[in-house]
């Protein structure tokens, strides 16, 4: 008999946990995994579509997607910018905001997406020279943690968030 050392019986142990859960355990914590690692303000989610569509929950089925979005002006106009929120789909989110920012903005067409998300919160910091940075994270102090540092990426602006909101 091989000596698998106590590595080798500590994972054996967890596939035996997983499959004595019929894997659902190890589904639910890959899925997790997976959330966490492809949704966090580094990310922003530019892995989404590996990962379950819906958003674990610690003690239930996953959550279904609740979409939101930021939209912001064009660079050769004014600052402005317009979000959604509660929406079942990003085109929709999407869509949403964009019309939202082209109202503030005056005109059709001043407008383009800058982020969207789903089931997290966002923020959006504005500096004095107009630079503009949007994140979003797990909660709503976490996205203007990160849109104020990105806006001041080491500059001697002045930043200030604007909007902050949660989808979901």
């Amino acid at each position: 008999m091989a000596r698998i050392g106590w590595v080798g019986v500590l994972m054996l142990v967890a596939l035996a946990a997983g499959a004595s859960l019929g894997g659902r355990a190890a589904r639910a914590q890959g899925s997790a995994d997976c959330y966490a690692r492809c949704n966090d303000s580094l990310n922003q989610g530019m892995c989404r579509g590996m990962c379950d569509t819906a958003e674990p929950t610690p003690n239930g089925p996953p959550r279904a997607p609740v979409y939101g979005a930021i939209a912001t002006t064009k660079a050769e106009f004014k600052m402005e910018y317009g979000t959604a929120s509660g929406f079942s789909s990003q085109d929709a989110a999407s869509a949403a905001a964009v019309a939202n920012c082209d109202k503030r903005a005056g005109g059709k067409g001043r407008c383009e997406m800058d982020i969207w998300f789903y089931n997290q919160c966002a923020a959006l910091a504005v500096g004095n020279d107009g630079h503009s940075s949007s994140h979003y994270a797990g909660s709503r102090i976490g996205a203007e943690r990160s849109a104020m540092r990105s806006c001041q990426d080491g500059k001697k602006r002045t930043c200030k968030v604007v909007t902050s909101f949660c989808a979901g």
